[in-house]
């Protein structure tokens, strides 16, 4: 069922399904948007389709209420990641290219917790947590790249981020270690 009040404020002249719901395309006002989410977000049965940049990802406001999500939604977690690879901040290494990285001239950085890493791991491969990452910098080459790593790529992304900031050349691993152990067949 549709809402005619935000149907005229929000979508006036965009075209509806056969079920009355909104299909959006191409919507060049990100605050029309915005106030679309606001205003329908307990009807799920609208399926919009909206161009939004990461840049659009990392601002938006979700309307964050404690019972049902975080302060920094992963949406907008998502959208500042890809801004950083955007703006040149962290740069990507892909899961192929392990198995080719010589290791006179690249260091494996595991930042998992000590339980994630019992599960498994990238041969070759150093342990440092990410909570000890600081007091442990000495430990790392700086005459050589860091590829990153962790289980999803969060916090080898944060971890990238804190060793950039100290002079060190860094990439994160995309997926990281749930990525290279799927598709090495590996985990």
């Amino acid at each position: 069922m549709t809402r005619p009040g935000v149907a005229r404020r929000a979508f006036a002249g965009q075209p509806l399904t056969r079920e009355g719901h909104f299909t959006v395309r191409n919507i060049p006002d990100v605050e029309r948007i915005k106030a679309w989410i606001k205003d329908c977000r307990a009807c799920r049965a609208c399926r919009a389709v909206v161009v939004m940049t990461v840049h659009d990802l990392a601002e938006l406001e979700l309307a964050y209420a404690l019972p049902y999500g975080s302060a920094k939604d992963p949406v907008n977690l998502a959208g500042m990641a890809a801004q950083n690879v955007l703006d040149g901040d962290v740069s990507l290494a892909q899961w192929s290219e392990v198995a080719t990285l010589d290791p006179a001239k690249t260091f494996l950085l595991d930042v998992r917790r000590a339980d994630d890493r019992a599960k498994g791991f990238i041969p070759g491969s150093i342990h440092i947590p990410l909570d000890e990452l600081r007091g442990r910098l000495g430990e790392l080459p700086r005459d050589r790249e860091i590829i990153v790593s962790c289980h999803t790529g969060q916090r080898s992304y944060f971890a990238c981020r804190v060793l950039m900031q100290n002079g060190f050349h860094v990439r994160n691993l995309t997926g990281s270690w749930r990525t290279w152990s799927t598709a090495t067949q590996r985990g």
